[in-house]
């Protein structure tokens, strides 16, 4: 099984994939797995996430979980009285809490993911967004 089973098997889950270069790319809103200011995922997001751990075992590539953020913003201000001081601090528990959830839950094995966080004024991703690229190289 390879990329574009993966592909074929999640496009009838109606999640947004696209294929590029880098490899499988699911784009999936962060208001669809977090609430403004959290870092605990929504229960609803957890049938998609299972959907794509379920395509995540059928490939031993390596998985990127790519976040964007605006870094002029604090998290004071777009989510008053929450415990994040900036949307760094969010992005990178949001991060974390998502492997987690991949590792813990679906028991997909963590070496085989990285997480990154690109600056929003960088123009290549969408706010708001986040990524599971599935790699397009067999994990080592």
């Amino acid at each position: 099984v390879g990329i574009q089973e993966v592909m074929t098997r999640l496009e009838k889950t109606g999640l947004d994939l696209t294929l590029e270069q880098r490899g499988l790319v699911i784009t999936l809103p962060q208001s669809a797995l977090f609430a403004p200011g959290a870092d605990t995922l929504n229960p609803a997001a957890i049938a998609s996430l299972k959907q794509i751990a379920l395509a995540l075992k059928q490939v031993s590539n390596p998985v990127n979980l790519v976040y964007d953020m605006d870094p002029t913003r604090s998290a004071d201000q777009r989510f008053p009285n929450q415990r994040f001081d900036d949307t760094w601090e969010l992005a990178a528990a949001r991060g974390l809490r998502l492997l987690e959830t991949m590792v813990n839950d679906f028991g997909i094995a963590q070496e085989r993911f990285s997480v990154t966080s690109h600056v929003l004024n960088s123009g290549r991703l969408q706010r708001g967004r986040v990524e599971i690229v599935v790699l397009d190289q067999e994990a080592r």
